[in-house]
């Protein structure tokens, strides 16, 4: 879930090309003392960090990645005390059920082995009404990794969010490289049929 290391002018390249994680989760409607877990954090955590700072000390942001040196770079940093850092399987998210208001997938969904698996796990964290976020990256040959074939296009993305028990409302195209799909859980994993992963 990690996003894989870049050296360090080419990190800040492609943060010129990404979308602005505050005006994403401004979007979504996050709000002060929501709960919200971010998934596929990365080493720099931005939209994680971010959220701490919409949601105040009345909220909760649980930051979660696979890749124990991305949640390793980020404790290293000044992070809000209402901000959690976990390693996890993509799968396993160390949450209550129905606990969060939020779950933010940023350039994440396209690493994922098990979509339907850890789709249904973002269903159970979720509270009934729970909104998911996902930006990711267009599938396009952009000249940036990952390359076109390991990308999930915005369409796919819709489908796979509404089989998990979500209703799209949003879903564009951000700019040449990035789309978003904002999506509201109407159901519980136990009642949709999440099938074969695509």
């Amino acid at each position: 879930m990690a996003r894989r290391a870049q050296p360090q002018p080419e990190r800040a390249a492609r943060r010129q090309i990404q979308p602005v994680p505050l005006t994403m989760l401004e979007r979504a409607g996050l709000e002060a003392g929501d709960r919200v877990v971010d998934i596929g954090c990365g080493p720099e955590g931005c939209y994680a960090r971010a959220a701490a700072k919409v949601v105040g000390p009345a909220g909760c942001v649980l930051a979660v990645d696979v890749e124990p040196e991305a949640v390793g770079a980020l404790s290293r940093r000044k992070l809000a005390r209402q901000l959690r850092l976990e390693v996890c399987a993509p799968d396993q998210l160390p949450a209550a059920d129905e606990s969060h208001d939020l779950a933010v997938m940023a350039h994440t969904l396209h690493e994922v082995r098990e979509i339907g698996g850890f789709l249904g796990e973002v269903n159970r964290v979720l509270k009934p009404g729970g909104r998911v976020m996902v930006v990711d990256w267009r599938k396009v040959d952009d000249g940036w990794p990952p390359a076109k074939k390991s990308r999930i296009a915005r369409g796919d993305t819709q489908a796979i969010l509404e089989r998990a028990g979500f209703e799209v409302e949003t879903a564009e195209f951000l700019d040449p490289s990035n789309y978003l799909v904002l999506a509201t859980k109407v159901a519980t994993v136990l009642e949709v049929d999440l099938g074969g992963d695509r």
